[in-house]
């Protein structure tokens, strides 16, 4: 059963910041880290949307945004194609190849994918450290499954949100997370 770390906290808090610094400090001594991260698509500072970003390679897809086809979200239109072709695929190749895996997010907009959720669900199966940031209010079974099963849940605030990546750094060294996760 996997290992699961869980970030919550109010949209705009701070999380993704948080988990990409986390992410950072996490390659930077040597740990070999896999997964994905969301950031948001701006258009002379309006927010259009959402891009899911791949740790390993860098490349990007839309998850979400305000125009074109989609399932409709909000203001948004959720690409479920885009999601269920880039996600799976991520999810595989941190199972093979990685202990660490991150999770941005577990949410509604990425919940609409069923392919998303198989890949999660199949993530948890596994002996994996998962440190995943889950949509604070919203509940599906999937994220009901993620938070029972976390080791730890780490609530992003105004107070924190600068050093918690620090901490949950720590938290995993003094738990030795990744000691025989090196590279």
């Amino acid at each position: 059963m996997a290992s699961v770390y869980v970030i919550t906290g109010v949209p705009g808090i701070g999380k993704t910041t948080a988990l990409i610094r986390l992410t950072k400090m996490l390659k930077n001594a040597g740990i070999d880290v896999d997964g994905f991260y969301s950031v948001e698509i701006k258009d002379k500072g309006e927010r259009k949307g959402f891009s899911l970003v791949d740790v390993k390679t860098g490349d990007t897809v839309t998850l979400a945004s305000t125009n074109g086809e989609g399932i409709k979200f909000g203001r948004y239109r959720v690409k479920v194609k885009n999601i269920d072709q880039f996600v799976p695929k991520v999810i595989q190749r941190a199972i093979e190849n990685s202990k660490i895996i991150i999770i941005d997010e577990i949410g509604p907009m990425e919940l609409s994918s069923s392919s998303f959720k198989k890949a999660v669900e199949d993530l948890l199966k596994t002996d994996k450290v998962i440190i995943a940031v889950v949509h604070r209010s919203f509940s599906h079974d999937l994220m009901k499954e993620v938070l029972k099963s976390a080791k730890a849940k780490i609530e992003v605030t105004e107070s924190n949100r600068d050093v918690i990546h620090e901490q949950l750094f720590q938290m995993l060294k003094s738990e030795h997370v990744f000691d025989e996760f090196s590279k």
